[in-house]
């Protein structure tokens, strides 16, 4: 212990005498000249320059380097270089390389406060450094060494993988058939509300064509998988041949059994168990439901139940223990209301109302349309979901349709921007309306939650810019609007004065999203986080869309 000791302390001082010269990177990528030596970082054969970004944790501006991007140090007789990184995000670690010199890389970063350091040592007039494999890093620091016979770094030890890991906590499993492969999802919960995962997450992307578009049982390898413990501490699948494994077994019609494994980053083995799990099955292709047909496809009966109203179905499932679902099965009347993408609605007593009451996974005569006058026979269940929502909902729900009511049409009016629509309403008086009617065209910078059926919608012709236009008490007639997608709104323009506050705004009009949303809103609606287009894997991040070496899809 003593000589260890001893060694350690020599060592200290041995880099206590080293003339270092440091460099800081935060809030610029320009090249940096200090004691003789300069640093240059460059795209090189990146798809993206190093650039200056903002930490939406911290809200600290942090250096961004990508795949392929350059580091160039160059000066006299350079002895080390230590390049310091952090981590952002869960695809934000990529292997260094230098082309002189020998360099030892300290490890992967966990988190953007858990910095690593890689060392370069050797003898040179000037050395490159490029990111490689995938992904991307956040530098913070670089410490070059040279001149004068200055001792060089020590080369860090290679952390050691401390033990392989079990995860547990996985609920459900979505199982997503896109281009003829099988992706799974595994997951603790989802909050339909606000549209994110709730952590663990285990992502596994298929690497074999599926013989089935209607069945997963089977061995899968995968091409790329990943393990989310929490929104800022994740691990990917290493690279290397095979990534990692999945069987998947029947259990009964609906339920199966999933174990899975892949060898991460940092060379610990990640495998997860999960048993006797119902799986909701998407097809990615045609954006419809598929009923898997393992272990046979079941003939439903035709239900039949008591009559209610929706305020008694109301009543009924709220008065049920959580996750309870009743024995007896009911008939219910009423109006389509908000109607997503999954086939869920909620069902409400007269067009354009609200309810409590959902309507999960139905089985239906006939493509269903907000407004549609339509029977629901099905049992009533009182959902709580793992992070304390409750729903109130009809289950194993067959709907028919019993009249069409008809959908006014949509008002047509004369296309203008954002600009032109501020404009146009601030030449009006005060509440006062224009006779015709607009269709403002421009991004949602900040769209409100639709839980009273409507959503309050400011605009902008910039993505992200502050908006001073609203659609006021909007319904949309493909989905919820979010921020930063690209709509139409249709409807009278008005000055509004209240309060002693004015509001430019168009006033309970009507929206669609525009093409260039179309793909993401695909993905936020089927919970879709990674998906494979045209032979590359999109990521969904939030409401932006990455490829794998973290360039951003416009």
């Amino acid at each position: 212990m003593k000589k260890l000791f001893s060694l350690f302390a020599a060592a200290v001082m041995a880099v206590s005498m080293m003339a270092a010269t440091t460099f800081t990177y935060g809030s610029s990528v320009d090249p940096q000249t200090k004691d003789g030596f300069t640093i240059t970082l460059a795209q090189g054969a990146g798809q993206n320059a190093p650039k200056v970004v903002n930490n939406y944790e911290t809200q600290v501006d942090e250096v961004r380097l990508y795949l392929g991007n350059t580091i160039t140090v160059s000066g006299a007789s350079i002895t080390g270089v230590e390049l310091t990184f952090t981590k952002q995000g869960a695809k934000d670690y990529a292997t260094l390389s230098a082309d002189a010199g020998n360099l030892v890389s300290g490890g992967v970063s966990t988190s953007n406060d858990d910095p690593k350091t890689d060392v370069w040592t050797g003898t040179a007039s000037s050395v490159t450094f490029e990111l490689g494999t995938k992904g991307q890093r956040i530098l913070t620091k670089i410490v070059v060494y040279g001149g004068g016979g200055d001792t060089p770094p020590t080369p860090p030890t290679p952390p050691t993988p401390s033990g392989d890991v079990t995860i547990t906590g996985l609920n459900y499993v979505d199982a997503i058939y896109y281009d003829g492969y099988w992706d799974f999802d595994f997951y603790n919960d989802y909050n339909y509300e606000e549209y994110y995962y709730i952590y663990p997450e285990v992502y596994f992307m298929c690497d074999e064509e599926a013989t089935s578009g209607t069945s997963i049982v089977g061995t899968y390898t995968a091409m790329y998988a990943g393990y989310w413990k929490s929104a800022n501490d994740s691990i990917e699948a290493d690279d290397d041949e095979p990534v990692g494994t999945v069987t998947v077994t029947c259990v009964e019609q609906g339920i199966y059994n999933f174990v899975g494994s892949f060898v991460g980053t940092d060379g610990k083995t990640y495998t997860w168990n999960v048993q006797n799990v119902e799986v909701y099955a998407y097809n990615g292709d045609t954006y419809e439901d598929i009923t898997l047909t393992d272990g046979g496809t079941p003939t439903p009966p035709t239900p039949t139940g008591d009559e209610i109203t929706i305020a008694q179905a109301e009543e009924i499932a709220g008065a049920l223990n959580d996750n309870e679902t009743t024995t007896k099965t009911y008939t219910i009347k009423g109006y389509v209301g908000t109607l997503y993408d999954s086939g869920d609605f909620w069902l409400v007593s007269e067009p354009g109302g609200r309810s409590n009451l959902g309507v999960y996974k139905p089985t239906v005569d006939k493509a269903l349309t907000k407004g549609d006058y339509v029977q629901v026979v099905g049992k009533l269940q009182k959902y709580v979901s793992k992070a304390g929502k409750t729903i109130l909902e009809v289950v194993s729900a067959t709907v028919t349709h019993i009249g069409d009511t008809p959908v006014p049409p949509t008002p047509v009016g004369t296309e203008i921007n954002v600009a032109k629509a501020e404009e146009t309403a601030a030449a009006l008086g005060n509440n006062e309306q224009t006779a015709e009617a607009y269709t403002v065209i421009g991004y949602a910078v900040k769209a409100y939650d639709p839980s009273s059926g409507t959503q309050d919608i400011w605009m902008s012709d910039t993505k992200g810019a502050k908006g001073n236009f609203m659609a006021k008490k909007t319904t949309s007639t493909d989905g919820t609007i979010f921020d930063d997608e690209y709509i139409a709104v249709t409807g009278k323009i008005e000055k509004n004065f209240y309060n002693n506050k004015t509001t430019l705004q168009i006033y309970k009009g009507t929206a669609k999203h525009i093409s260039e949303t179309a793909l993401l809103k695909i993905m936020q609606n089927v919970k879709v986080k990674k998906m494979l287009m045209d032979g590359q894997v999109i990521i969904l991040k939030g409401t932006q869309l990455f490829d794998l070496s973290g360039r951003v899809i416009e």
